[in-house]
C-alpha cells in the first residue's frame, strides 16, 4: 500500500490537521484502520489520533482518495468526534482482546515462575541427597544391638518400689493444712 498526501489544512479551532490524498493498493481496498496506521507511519504520528472520514475508490483501478483528520491530542478528538455503535463495539472488542492478552501473559509468567521454583527444589534436593549418602556408612546401616547390664537382685527390689507422686492440688492442700 502506497499513500500519497496531496493537501494538508491546519484547523486550529478544532485542534486538528485535515489531510487529503490518494492510496494505491494491490489486493482489496484497505480498511480505515489500515489507512490510519499507514498515514501515522508516514507522518510519525500516533495512529489513534488519526480519524479516517472518507475513502472513495476509483472504478476500475486499485486506487482510492481519502480524507482523514489528525488530532493534536485525545481530548480534542473525543470532544469533536462522535462514538457510533459500530466504533464503540470495535473499541470494546479491542479492549477485551488486550485484557485477554494481559491475562494470558500473566498466566504464562506464573507458569514460568512455578516451573522455576520446581527446578530449584529439584536442584536443592539433589544437593541434599549426596550429603546424606556421604554421612551414612555401611556400619550405620546395619542394626546394632546393645547389651543392657542385668540388674542384681537388690537393684530389682528397689526398682519395684513405687514412689508416690503428688499432684499440684495435693501439694497445695498439704501446705494449707500445715499453715493452719
Amino acid at each position: 500500500m502506497q499513500v500519497t498526501i496531496s493537501n494538508k489544512k491546519n484547523n486550529e479551532l478544532l485542534s486538528r490537521v485535515e489531510i487529503t490524498g490518494t492510496v494505491s493498493f494491490s489486493d482489496k481496498t484497505p480498511s480505515n484502520m489500515e489507512i490510519a496506521a499507514e498515514i501515522g507511519k508516514q507522518l510519525s504520528k500516533d495512529a489513534s489520533l488519526i480519524v479516517p472520514k472518507h475513502v472513495y475508490t476509483k472504478f476500475g483501478r486499485q486506487e482510492a482518495d481519502f480524507e482523514v483528520y489528525n488530532y493534536k491530542n485525545a481530548e480534542a478528538r473525543d470532544s469533536t468526534e462522535k462514538m457510533t455503535k459500530h466504533l464503540r463495539k470495535q473499541a470494546d472488542e479491542a479492549a477485551k482482546k488486550v485484557a485477554e492478552e494481559k491475562k494470558a501473559a500473566e498466566e504464562a509468567k506464573s507458569d514460568v515462575k512455578a516451573e522455576e521454583a520446581a527446578v530449584e527444589e529439584e536442584k536443592s534436593e539433589e544437593t541434599k541427597e549426596p550429603e546424606a549418602k556421604e554421612e551414612s556408612t555401611p556400619e550405620a546401616e546395619e542394626p546394632v544391638e546393645k547389651e543392657e547390664p542385668t540388674p542384681s537382685p537388690d537393684e530389682s527390689k528397689e526398682a519395684e518400689k513405687v514412689i508416690p507422686v503428688e499432684t499440684k492440688e495435693e501439694a497445695e492442700d498439704k501446705k494449707e493444712e500445715a499453715e493452719a
